[in-house]
């Protein structure tokens, strides 16, 4: 159940739904989507796109509730913060309710700039406390990382199921391909946004020596404004914004790419986050430059697939692109290092057995 994210978003339906699928549940989403249809097996349930927060907050909740109920589901699954009022509703009428949790809900409201900074603060503490009752009245909790775990308390009705690539839409044939045949392609793929390091990267391509790169963007503009900064910047020529694209059409391009980019700013939770682009970079065998967060230094470590960078510094991401580009051999070996470490150990594959394992506990 969803009233923010799309019916087929990456973690809800490519991930979770398809596992759910495979294992033999009956799986249904209610979420945004012009229509309801079902694909590969899942019924999905229509929900339009709201025109504003507000009107997401008063009428969505509302709508989703009378969708779901018609369902008739054992097992209902919540997404979206805003919709925790409907958990007690649930529990009375007897269903099992998992709230799974993206994010740590408290921290990220304190960033939330449309909010007055001392609402921001009263609603943070609000939220921790909402969490706390949602873990006691939930049949189980999921969450996204340790981090978002710890938001709700210690309960062992908390599972922490990470948000991993699944390796099967890789195509292997391209995978295998030499890094050399690869394009001058320098990637980011997500939410383009201030915070998630767009002007860096426009400011490093500036600056960066080699004149065959481009810079390849995929997500949604935040603000839209932004695309008209791609068209006024100095080398326009060289920067191809794809939009948002499906998720098949994410992992082609991943995969004709050389250097993938994820230098998000020290903000709110992302020091803490484990971004799924990352991930995909490595399943992709794609070598990546990131922020210089001590959790991610520690993923490095292992994984020995990226370069870290002082956050908010282009000047250090051009040196790292130049670097790169001149010497396809490390790119290759970090790219290669990247693969063995999701196929050993950051996996859908594993974290789809444990949402399987999390459903068959409530029987």
């Amino acid at each position: 159940m969803t009233t923010v994210h799309r019916a087929t978003d990456s973690r809800i339906f490519h991930k979770e739904a398809r596992a759910l699928h495979q294992a033999g549940y009956e799986t249904h989403i209610c979420g945004i989507h012009p229509r309801s249809e079902t694909v590969d097996g899942i019924f999905i349930h229509e929900v339009q796109a709201f025109k504003s927060r507000w009107t997401r907050l008063i009428f969505g909740t509302i709508e989703i509730f009378i969708k779901a109920v018609k369902v008739r589901a054992h097992i209902y699954h919540i997404h979206d913060p805003e919709l925790l009022s409907l958990v007690p509703l649930l529990r009375l009428m007897g269903k099992k309710v998992i709230f799974d949790s993206h994010e740590d809900i408290p921290s990220q409201i304190l960033i939330k700039d449309y909010l007055h900074p001392g609402i921001r603060f009263a609603m943070s503490r609000a939220a921790s406390l909402v969490l706390k009752v949602t873990q006691k009245i939930s049949s189980q909790i999921i969450a996204a990382t340790e981090g978002v775990a710890k938001s709700f308390g210690s309960s062992s009705k908390i599972t922490i199921i990470k948000n991993y690539p699944d390796l099967s839409k890789v195509s292997i044939s391209l995978l295998n391909r030499s890094y050399a045949l690869r394009k001058n392609w320098i990637v980011y793929a997500g939410l383009i946004s201030e915070m998630r390091g767009i002007y860096d990267y426009l400011d490093a391509f500036q600056k960066i020596k080699n004149q065959t790169a481009q810079l390849v963007l995929l997500g949604r503009c935040y603000p839209e404004g932004l695309i008209d900064r791609f068209k006024q910047h100095p080398k326009a020529d060289q920067i191809l914004y794809l939009g948002e694209v499906n998720h098949d059409e994410v992992f082609r391009t991943l995969l004709d790419s050389k250097i993938g980019l994820v230098c998000l700013h020290p903000t709110g939770t992302y020091e803490t986050s484990l971004p799924i682009k990352m991930f995909e970079y490595m399943s992709c065998g794609l070598p990546f430059i990131c922020s210089d967060f001590s959790l991610w230094r520690l993923i490095l470590n292992d994984a020995k697939a990226g370069m870290l960078v002082k956050p908010g510094s282009p000047e250090e991401i051009a040196d790292v692109i130049d670097l790169l580009l001149e010497n396809p051999d490390k790119g290759s070996e970090m790219g290669m290092a990247g693969r063995q470490y999701v196929d050993m150990t950051a996996n859908w594959e594993r974290e789809g057995k444990k949402l399987v394992s999390t459903y068959r506990s409530l029987g």
